[in-house]
């Protein structure tokens, strides 16, 4: 579930400007452990990973193209 939490957090940071999806790896301490994962393909971890990753994309695009409609001016202040 950490796992997957984390994914999910990190990845948006690549829709976010600013803000780095392998510096939230490391605040969680996931960064090496996901790596080894990847060296040593180890599929249940990435498929967690990735099923993170997808989920969390998914609703966070959800929300800002909400918040983008409903409080454009507001968010655009907060972004920049």
């Amino acid at each position: 579930p950490l796992v997957g939490l984390a994914a999910a957090v990190a990845v948006c940071a690549l829709v976010l400007p600013g803000f780095s999806g392998s510096f939230l790896l490391l605040v969680f301490g996931l960064y090496e452990p996901t790596l080894r994962a990847v060296r040593d393909l180890d599929l249940a971890y990435i498929a967690v990973f990735g099923l993170g990753a997808v989920l969390g994309l998914a609703s966070f695009v959800s929300v800002l193209t909400w918040l983008l409609e409903h409080h454009r001016r507001t968010l655009m202040v907060i972004m920049t």
